[in-house]
């Protein structure tokens, strides 16, 4: 009897392997993969020895690898663009504004437009008279001009608070409201609320009509002057004044 040798067949092992999930193991964000995009690739055909399928799990692998960077270069260049864009946006808000300021200041004239119904045309004079103060005779003046110019102002209203102050002008102001009452029949009315004295009463003497509170203090027109005499003292010690002068008119 022969003996005929049997071969036994060890079974094949087919190895499926999962993809690995690139995300998990980096911890890093990007695009999804579809489920089953990486399995369907991997596991081949059927008859497939262990060699083509590892081949496969690396592409596979390699492909999913592709995805994740494509994704995280376009959220790169996504967060690129808004960065650029907000800084483009910062810039010209900047410029807007710089550029707003330089024209309030060096091109913008201040241009006042005069309401058209009736109104009374204001001219404030608040504080001491003097030219380096708000209460100079050139801006109450271009106050008084522009008031009186303007037709649906139905008066001139001087308001008034003030101690007093330059002589000069005072006598500017006054001279100017004369002016305005010879040229035509515009009222110009004082109005003097706290205090009306010295220089400010001047100026409100020439108005045609002054409107005082009882209890305001009004008046004290004009110069004063105080000092002390020692006439008989400097008789009866011996002094005597002298005054030197290089002109006919120079000491009357």
């Amino acid at each position: 009897m022969t003996t005929r040798p049997m071969a036994i067949a060890a079974p094949a092992l087919l190895i499926v392997a999962r993809p690995v999930s690139l995300k998990r193991i980096l911890g890093l964000r990007g695009p999804e993969v579809p489920p089953g995009a990486g399995s369907k690739q991997a596991s081949g055909a059927p008859g497939d020895d262990a060699d083509t399928l590892r081949e496969r799990q690396r592409l596979a692998q390699l492909e999913m690898m592709d995805h994740w960077i494509g994704g995280v270069l376009v959220e790169q260049r996504r967060t690129r663009r808004w960065k650029l864009f907000f800084r483009l946006m910062f810039l010209a808000v900047v410029l807007a504004a710089l550029s707003a300021v330089l024209y309030s200041l060096y091109w913008d004239s201040p241009s006042v437009t005069a309401p058209t119904q009736r109104h009374l045309g204001i001219v404030e004079v608040n504080g001491v008279i003097a030219s380096d103060s708000p209460a100079n005779a050139e801006r109450i003046i271009q106050g008084l001009n522009r008031a009186w110019e303007a037709e649906s102002a139905a008066a001139v209203v001087l308001h008034i608070n003030s101690p007093g102050g330059s002589p000069v002008q005072s006598q500017r102001i006054y001279a100017e409201i004369m002016r305005l009452r010879e040229q035509g029949d515009k009222p110009i009315i004082a109005v003097i609320e706290d205090i009306g004295a010295s220089g400010a009463y001047y100026i409100a003497a020439a108005a045609d009509e002054i409107v005082a509170s009882p209890v305001s203090l009004v008046g004290s027109i004009g110069v004063i002057y105080a000092g002390f005499g020692f006439e008989e003292a400097i008789e009866r010690i011996g002094v005597e004044r002298r005054v030197l002068t290089a002109g006919e008119n120079k000491a009357f």
